[in-house]
């Protein structure tokens, strides 16, 4: 696989545009949101290769085995588009032996414990991707887009647990940004939204 470079110093428009139109948007439904804090921090991964992207071409319009044919359109089932089955067909082919644990898919997504990875069919939220990235067995996120002749993977260049602590840091800021947005909300208004918890009063010392 050929690691795709991102140069969002001197190329940032070439660089963007490679990660929403040929890998995550390719469908032209969805376009990345540059205030969210899920698109910054993948950018800012990107450029110091805490996360590589790989891509890969692979044949289309092939004919796949009958066999290939039923396991795809068995897990196809399992997932909530139901157009995907070609690509299903190519990353059973591409990943073989390697079986997808079916139950456990999310987001268009399929887990394959072999391989520590999830294969995802279709457009891919930063927000979406990065979780699947934090889940504890999960090393990598292959992604087939919608158009082209190319799949994607995006890989952890740090250890799980300097990941997971990236990601827990990222929920607090959410938490806090949500909490300022209320309580400025509140001042505004002549109604007062309801308090955000705190999830460590719902910890016990027991």
């Amino acid at each position: 696989m050929k690691q795709i470079i991102f140069d969002f110093k001197e190329r940032f428009m070439e660089s963007m545009g490679i990660l929403e139109y040929e890998i995550l948007f390719t469908s032209g439904r969805s376009h990345l949101q540059f205030d969210n804090m899920d698109t910054s921090l993948l950018i800012a991964m990107l450029r110091d290769n805490v996360v590589a992207v790989f891509e890969q071409q692979y044949q289309h319009g092939i004919d796949y085995p009958d066999e290939i044919e039923e396991k795809a359109a068995e897990a196809s089932l399992f997932l909530p588009r139901r157009s995907t089955v070609y690509p299903i067909q190519a990353a059973l082919s591409i990943f073989a032996p390697h079986e997808p644990e079916k139950r456990r898919s999310v987001y268009n997504a399929l887990f394959f414990p072999g391989l520590k990875a999830f294969v995802r069919f279709g457009d891919l939220e930063p927000n979406r991707l990065l979780e699947m990235l934090n889940e504890p067995d999960c090393d990598k996120v292959y992604v087939f887009p919608y158009a082209g002749d190319s799949y994607y993977s995006f890989e952890l260049r740090i250890t799980k647990e300097q990941f997971n602590m990236v990601m827990k840091n990222l929920g607090e800021l959410k938490f806090e940004r949500i909490a300022n947005a209320l309580d400025e909300a509140n001042q505004k208004r002549s109604h007062v939204f309801p308090e955000i918890p705190n999830p460590e009063d719902y910890l016990s010392d027991e």
